[in-house]
């Protein structure tokens, strides 16, 4: 699984191509779809529609409240989610979800609201339009993700769709665009304001209460020491950087200078400028502790200045990976339950400094921070 798992890490979606095979199913019963439900509307206030939004291909009308809504993925299904709304389908999570093949906050969100089931439809060979269709939505939601216009289109012979906003296509929305996105398609943009006012004041206390990670400059990355494409970065459009920048890290300009290419939130280094690859912190997915130790001991990798320095946070948390920047659920068990901010914080320890890239940095970040 090391190859596929590296390839679900840099797309972010465990309902993208590649994963174990799986068949679509209902949690907990048999294949067939299941006979069509009513569900709980969206909540939104009397009046609420019509209403349009608009969005990277152009613009969706909603002309009533939607009763029965399926996403594109499991990502959107945990931003819909955080309104206290559970759609009626979505896409499973392939890699790092439970049993049930859903991530734990989200499966709790389920449980708390006593909601039924979403059905899970199979997106192994990307969005599953048959299933979808059968499911009769009247609303579609892929505002994180990967979506043509060709595949827009027919989604929208089925119903309304409302898709991700121009230039965050390939996963460059992060959790709070997504979620602003869904509020103007459910009518719940005074909720969209608050869930994103409450938590990008609970991600800025990262560095706020921890003094010692105040002013760093953070490179969100995947190395991978065996792979043909060792050193990969991601734009500060990514939804990842975007969620350490809300933590009130810097984007270095070692990434910033860097070029990628148009729509990718990706791009390669080449290992032989892996000294040039300058920040105080530095994140990576590792499949496990031995990937951590190879990284650390390759002689390209290991010139890499925040590798060198131990100031290397390697993620081994396949669960912990899911909920790096997809939903305001997410988010918050990142913060709150998942230990993560600690891991952060031994990265640094107080009252040193180093010459990495700015005066701030730590010379001697004890060891690297690992998770899993």
């Amino acid at each position: 699984m090391a190859a596929i798992s590296r390839k679900r890490f840099l797309q972010l979606s465990a309902a993208a191509l590649a994963g174990g095979v799986l068949a679509a199913c209902t949690v907990g019963e048999d294949s067939a779809p299941p006979v069509r439900t009513p569900r709980p509307g969206t909540g939104a206030p009397e009046g609420s529609f019509p209403r349009t939004v608009e969005h990277a291909f152009g613009r969706t009308t909603i002309s009533e409240e939607p009763q029965r809504i399926v996403t594109v993925g499991w990502a959107n299904a945990e931003v819909l989610a955080a309104f206290d709304v559970i759609p009626a389908a979505m896409g499973p999570v392939m890699w790092g979800g439970n049993q049930a093949r859903l991530n734990d906050w989200f499966a709790d969100k389920v449980d708390q609201l006593q909601a039924p089931q979403p059905y899970l439809f199979d997106e192994e060979e990307g969005i599953n339009f048959q299933q979808i269709r059968e499911q009769q939505p009247d609303l579609i939601i892929n505002v994180l993700g990967i979506m043509s216009e060709e595949d827009y289109e027919a989604l929208s012979e089925i119903a309304p769709v409302c898709a991700f906003r121009k230039g965050g296509e390939n996963w460059k929305s992060s959790w709070e665009e997504a979620t602003v996105m869904v509020g103007q398609a459910i009518g719940r943009e005074d909720d969209a304001k608050k869930l994103v006012a409450g938590l990008k004041a609970k991600l800025e206390k990262v560095t706020k209460d921890n003094k010692q990670l105040a002013g760093r400059s953070l490179a969100v990355t995947s190395l991978s020491p065996s792979g043909e494409q060792k050193i990969g970065v991601y734009s500060p459009k990514d939804a990842r950087s975007a969620l350490f920048q809300h933590m009130g890290f810097t984007v270095p300009n070692s990434v910033r200078d860097l070029e990628f290419p148009d729509g990718s939130f990706f791009t390669a280094v080449q290992p032989s400028k892996a000294e040039s690859l300058k920040s105080d912190l530095l994140y990576t997915w590792a499949e496990d502790k031995d990937v951590v130790k190879k990284i650390k001991e390759d002689k390209e990798l290991s010139k890499i200045p925040a590798v060198k320095a131990g100031a290397m946070m390697a993620e081994t948390s396949k669960k912990r990976a899911n909920a790096m920047g997809t939903s305001p659920l997410a988010v918050e068990w990142l913060l709150e339950e998942s230990g993560f901010v600690d891991d952060l914080v031994k990265l640094v320890p107080e009252k040193k400094t180093s010459a990495t890239s700015s005066p701030s940095a730590s010379s001697s970040a004890s060891a690297t921070a690992t998770s899993g």
